[in-house]
């Protein structure tokens, strides 16, 4: 009986710690969200800003 009781508050243990593992990738997750955003915003800046700059650069040699 003892060893059904200890399986039992193991099960729930495990079914606790899962669902706030849960949250805690679901809180992750939006964090990671947010940060893709500004990563993905400047990774396009970069890349404009990147080839204006070699665009402007070519002028000069094109003349």
């Amino acid at each position: 009986i003892q060893g059904t009781k200890c399986e039992r508050r193991s099960q729930q243990g495990s079914s606790s710690s899962a669902s706030s593992s849960c949250e805690l990738m679901r809180f992750v997750f939006l964090r990671t969200a947010k940060n893709m955003r500004t990563m993905m915003a400047a990774t396009v800046w970069n890349n404009i800003s990147g080839r204006v700059m070699t665009i402007v650069k070519s002028f000069p040699k094109s003349k």
